[in-house]
């Protein structure tokens, strides 16, 4: 709800405090939540460490949006050193979920 400002003032620090509740007890969709909002630097200090720490445990549970930014985060070298195979293989798994923005990346980083 404060993420959102439903029913409340949207507050993206208490956001981020609720999300990371329900992170650590494993819920894929917060997972993925907090490390978007550490990522962008959304209600938390902009940490791309602590953005792949959060995708990883939300992609390790199957979430493809998840795999796709671990992908990502491996590419462009954010949070972790720049890696194209470890980029492609998580594209991959995203992939073969169904996740079309990783289809792309993963065509687009062949194609390099």
């Amino acid at each position: 709800m404060y993420d959102q400002g439903r029913g409340t003032a949207k507050d993206e620090t208490e956001a981020a405090r609720w999300f990371t509740k329900a992170a650590v007890q494993k819920r894929p969709d917060a997972q993925y939540r907090l490390g978007e909002m550490y990522e962008q630097g959304t209600g938390v200090q902009q940490d791309y460490f602590s953005a792949l720490s959060w995708y990883l445990a939300a992609a390790r549970q199957g979430r493809p949006e998840a795999e796709y930014k671990v992908g990502y985060l491996y590419e462009k070298g954010l949070g972790i050193a720049a890696s194209k195979s470890e980029a492609l293989e998580w594209y991959r798994k995203s992939s073969a979920l169904g996740y079309p923005f990783a289809t792309e990346a993963m065509k687009a980083l062949l194609e390099q």
